[in-house]
């Protein structure tokens, strides 16, 4: 029996940090998805087990997301 592999939702701003999250996130067997903005990561969540939210970014509220 095969399980289906952990996805994980990004929310980050920075494109070199949200690059680094997502090459580290796939080296360690998961799918990860990008978002930059609260519409986007609305799209996302219903396909992710998992988020992971960059706290520095002006784009968004990160505390709401």
């Amino acid at each position: 029996m095969t399980s289906s592999p952990v996805r994980v939702a990004v929310l980050a701003q920075d494109l070199i940090w949200s690059e680094r999250l997502v090459r580290s996130i796939e080296g360690a067997g998961a799918i990860a998805r990008r978002a930059a903005s609260d519409a986007q990561l609305d799209a996302l969540l219903p396909d992710v087990g998992y988020l992971i939210v960059d706290l520095t970014a002006r784009a968004y509220d990160p505390l709401a997301a």
